[in-house]
């Protein structure tokens, strides 16, 4: 009987949820320079991005597998249950943001002018846009004032690769899943390379069980991804090395039984369960207090320290109290509309 969570995935996407807030801060009071090797990961938002596209594939292997026994109504209701579990606080948000920022909330403009930061620069949506931008969130995202909702596509499309790849490779032989998944990888590369995270999250969900029960040939593995991980770290720098990099890391959590006890620990699966509104809400504060604080504040290391404990403390808050207050409404909405749908 399979757990209808996979704690350990909600554990990790917490943290990569962290990793993408401390990226945008750091762009957002221009911290850059030569950045050290493989540390770097840590504050690296386009790292993180790609292990949480695995990580949803994941999930949606995982909710698949649960249902096999009714899977088109279980297709129809995973695709619909995505799309409006994105479009509704999306657009909640998208319409706070807006109206934040006709009331004058928002600094982030004024203190891109100063510093010449295109982050900041242009985050004005016009209100003609915010149904296109509401609606077309799940395919493109939102163009100008929600900037960081462009990873919904590859979550939300990534959900018709998996559905697709599963009505393919069901049943399968395994060499003729690694040949079809090789080909499918491929055309996923030429199309988008985010696209592969999907694949890869496929791949993991579905080849590392069979893995697991073999002990040396886990241990190779485990030792052979963090041997590409570090290597490719020090000598290639590119956001498609940065995919490789978060498929490693994922594959070593999986493979790994003590890295996949402490990420179910409750603090770690409590901050997974609230990642999503983490990475939905940072500009919220990003673009309010962040460079308020940042625009006062001299940018030595104590002060920078400070201003990323005190953004980080406000979005996780703000996370949390979106998560008990809204998001369980929003939910309730959802499963309504579905329900006429489906």
């Amino acid at each position: 009987m399979l757990s209808s969570r996979l704690d350990w995935i909600d554990g990790a996407k917490g943290i990569f949820a962290i990793i993408v807030v401390v990226c945008h801060i750091f762009v957002t009071i221009r911290v850059g320079g030569d950045h050290p090797i493989i540390i770097h990961n840590l504050y690296d938002g386009n790292f993180a991005v790609s292990a949480f596209i695995v990580l949803s594939s994941m999930l949606t292997c995982h909710g698949i597998e649960l249902n096999r026994e009714r899977l088109l109504y279980k297709y129809q209701n995973i695709v619909l249950k995505r799309y409006f579990r994105l479009v509704i606080p999306v657009g909640v948000i998208i319409i706070a943001m807006y109206f934040a920022n006709l009331l004058g909330l928002f600094y982030s403009e004024e203190y891109g002018q100063k510093t010449n930061n295109e982050w900041l620069i242009n985050i004005t949506a016009d209100w003609r846009d915010l149904p296109g931008m509401i609606l077309g969130a799940p395919f493109v995202g939102a163009y100008t004032i929600l900037r960081v909702s462009w990873m919904l596509q590859y979550v939300f499309l990534g959900t018709m690769w998996i559905i697709i790849l599963d009505i393919m490779l069901h049943g399968k032989a395994i060499a003729t899943k690694l040949f079809l998944l090789s080909i499918c990888g491929y055309i996923a590369w030429k199309m988008n390379f985010y696209y592969v995270n999907v694949i890869a999250g496929y791949g993991l969900y579905f080849f590392c069980e069979q893995i697991y029960c073999k002990r040396f040939l886990r241990f190779g593995l485990i030792l052979s991804l963090f041997i590409i991980f570090v290597v490719s770290d020090v000598y290639v720098r590119s956001f498609e090395w940065n995919m490789v990099r978060a498929i490693c890391v994922v594959a070593i959590c999986m493979l790994t039984q003590n890295i996949k006890a402490i990420l179910s620990t409750s603090f770690f699966v409590w901050l997974g369960k609230i990642s999503m509104n983490i990475y939905l809400l940072q500009l919220f504060v990003i673009y309010s207090f962040t460079c308020r604080m940042a625009d006062v504040l001299e940018h030595n290391p104590m002060n920078i320290f400070i201003i990323v404990i005190l953004s980080l403390s406000f979005i996780i808050g703000i996370a949390f109290i979106y998560t008990i207050y809204v998001e369980t409404r929003l939910n309730k909405i959802t499963n309504k509309i579905v329900e006429r749908l489906v």
